[in-house]
């Protein structure tokens, strides 16, 4: 059994991967591909506390809960879907989390980045637009560096994907999805939009008020991607106790996706 604790973590960020003092780390985790944490959980966080002193990290912790017409609370609703990480993490007193019920984010705080954590989740609720936590994400990092980590495993399914994809398809448009609108399940005026699949012609139909061109629900496929990533040297990938870590900026993602787009509407689409 490979047993992994914050040193030999924190290694692997700063010596493979290259991570900086003051970089942002948006983090997708699967603690399975990481082994044996020598003292549990927290050799996570403590060593992204070694490794960004002055930077921040990121997690997701999306709870979905207006998708399932249920109540949301920062503070205590879980988020099992992230991954046992996240969903045990976001409730220590150093983490402080976005009040997005579908699409929240945790970050963790420091000496150093509470400014910064102010500005990034000065959110409208949104989802993936302009000024939720992605799209602060995206500008902010227009300027410094920012990447998204999937680590231990995290999205196994495929070499590489992550939630900013949905920014990206937001901002450009595609033909399977459409902003739907998700309302208070405890009564009040708010109103969360968020990015969706069409489940079906009929619904299709109502929203766009004509015919589709595919077969609903389209399903994805991100492989092409990861292939675009890795011919234009933006993919990183370093292998760490039993499943390599992939590393991509949140600049070279978004864009790559957002071109990609634009010259297909129906990439990544499963034909």
């Amino acid at each position: 059994m490979i047993t992994t604790d914050a040193d030999s973590l924190a290694r692997h960020l700063r010596e493979d991967l290259k991570i900086a003092p003051d970089d942002l780390v948006f983090l997708f985790t699967g603690v399975w591909g990481l082994g044996k944490l020598k003292n549990g959980l927290g050799d996570i966080t403590d060593a992204f506390r070694r490794v960004l002193p002055e930077g921040l990290l990121l997690i997701p912790t999306f709870s979905y809960s207006w998708g399932k017409n249920e109540v949301f609370d920062p503070k205590t609703t879980p988020c099992p879907d992230m991954g046992v990480y996240p969903n045990t993490v976001f409730q220590e007193p150093d983490f402080i989390r976005t009040n997005n019920p579908n699409f929240s984010a945790a970050a963790l705080r420091t000496e150093k980045n509470a400014a910064l954590i102010a500005d990034l989740f000065n959110v409208d609720d949104t989802c993936f637009g302009e000024h939720s936590v992605f799209g602060n994400v995206v500008r902010y990092s227009r300027k410094r560096r920012a990447w998204i980590l999937l680590l231990g495993g995290a999205f196994k399914d495929c070499l590489f994907r992550c939630t900013f994809i949905h920014y990206a398809q937001m901002k450009v448009g595609v033909p399977h999805r459409y902003e739907k609108k998700f309302h208070d399940p405890a009564g009040s005026s708010r109103v969360v939009p968020q990015l969706v699949r069409f489940l079906s012609r009929e619904e299709y139909v109502v929203v766009r008020d004509r015919e589709p061109d595919l077969p609903l629900p389209a399903e994805e496929d991100f492989a092409p991607f990861a292939a675009e990533l890795l011919a234009r040297g933006a993919l990183i990938r370093k292998p760490f106790a039993f499943y390599e870590s992939r590393m991509c900026s949140v600049n070279d993602c978004v864009d790559v996706f957002e071109e990609k787009l634009k010259a297909d509407p129906y990439y990544c689409l499963k034909r």
